[in-house]
């Protein structure tokens, strides 16, 4: 069976719309009505400054009930306040993490010093902080001395850095009265600017420097700008740049595999002690030499202790820095007699073996002292 509506009666409707007027495109009411259309449309900047206000409005009614916080403009810690809250972070630590942990969820970003956000954070970033400034210093120190320093005699490695420093400063006082300028020197850079704008690559090797100095003081130069640059590092310790720059200087210095392993896996002499410590003038005295891996045979020789090798083998001071007094190792002593009045430092050269090259090496920590018997209380002088 087959259901069928009825359609809607649609004779009222159509008798309507006929009863309309027509649409007149040419009437004057039309044309007004569409030219005022055209001078409300809106443009792209006022429907953008509309959309913002209206979010703005959106967000304000939203967070009528949440109180605001004004951010405050503040300047970053620097240098000294890193350093004073590392110290302290670090030294009050186990109360930190005992006391604050616990709490951790009412903290928020800034809460805490040095912008933590924890007071995990906090710690973490103060001995972190401690370490990069610990190993910056320890890479001044061998850059300065070009050895690492000894912890069983501090005061010794410091001497040691506070003589390299003054060597390192008369070797740049020096080399700056050997610096020269040229006679046209605004010419010349003018030229070196214009050659290298041009990128005339055949013309470099023919360029004249505008500043000349002896070329014995490149190395001063070069150790004076490293130390500047390690200086700058030590001032920014506390930031991730400076961090990734010291891992890297010190990826740069232990990349010598070879060198290394030919230090710490052979055996290498070392001489420890010496008794007595102190000599008189032209007395044959037999020292008793302490030390490590020394072979009978060798050569016990001396040189002023401001010799060493941090001077840079004595061109700054024009003494003779040549090995004296040398005698051979037997039985643990050696037997000198030393004619000048100085401090000496022991230097000491394996048996001479014709595969291999051998030459001195030298011990800054241990000193002998020259002294005449006039010096010395209670003691004749005829002696």
């Amino acid at each position: 069976m087959v259901f069928r509506a009825a359609a809607p009666p649609l004779d009222d409707e159509l008798q309507e719309k006929l009863a309309r007027p027509g649409f007149n495109v040419e009437s004057h009411e039309l044309i007004e009505q569409r030219l005022d259309n055209l001078k409300r449309k809106p443009t792209v900047r006022s429907w953008l400054d509309s959309y913002v206000r209206a979010a703005e409005a959106e967000a304000d009614d939203d967070d009528e009930w949440r109180p605001r916080r004004r951010t405050v403009p503040r300047s970053s810690p620097g240098f000294v306040a890193h350093l004073l809250w590392s110290v302290l972070g670090l030294a009050a630590s186990p109360l930190i993490l005992l006391l604050c942990s616990p709490f951790q969820r009412f903290y928020g970003p800034g809460s805490w010093p040095l912008d933590c956000a924890s007071p995990f954070g906090f710690v973490r970033k103060s001995a972190l902080n401690l370490l990069t400034l610990a190993l910056l210093l320890l890479l001044v120190y061998v850059h300065l001395t070009q050895e690492w320093p000894s912890l069983r005699n501090l005061p010794a490695s410091l001497e040691l850095a506070q003589a390299s420093a003054t060597v390192l400063r008369d070797q740049v006082v020096a080399c700056a009265h050997c610096v020269r300028l040229h006679e046209q020197f605004l010419d010349v850079t003018q030229h070196i600017l214009a050659t290298i704008v041009a990128a005339d690559h055949d013309a470099f090797p023919s360029l004249e420097p505008p500043l000349s100095m002896d070329p014995d003081c490149t190395g001063p130069v070069l150790q004076l700008a490293g130390l500047a640059g390690l200086c700058v590092l030590l001032l920014y310790f506390y930031t991730t740049t400076t961090r990734v720059l010291a891992l890297l200087i010190v990826v740069l210095r232990t990349s010598t595999v070879t060198r290394l392993v030919a230090e710490y896996g052979h055996p290498q002499p070392r001489i420890v002690a010496v008794d007595p410590t102190y000599a008189l003038l032209d007395e044959e005295l037999v020292l008793s030499v302490t030390g490590v891996d020394l072979v009978p045979g060798g050569t016990v020789a001396w040189i002023p202790y401001w010799c060493s090798a941090s001077t840079f083998a004595s061109t700054a001071f024009g003494g003779d820095c040549a090995k004296q007094f040398a005698s051979a190792f037997a039985a643990g002593t050696v037997t000198t007699t030393f004619s000048v009045l100085e401090t000496y430092i022991p230097c000491y050269k394996p048996p001479s073996d014709p595969t291999e090259a051998r030459d001195y090496r030298c011990f800054e920590t241990v000193r002998v002292r020259v002294k005449e018997a006039k010096t010395i209380p209670g003691l004749s002088p005829s002696l």
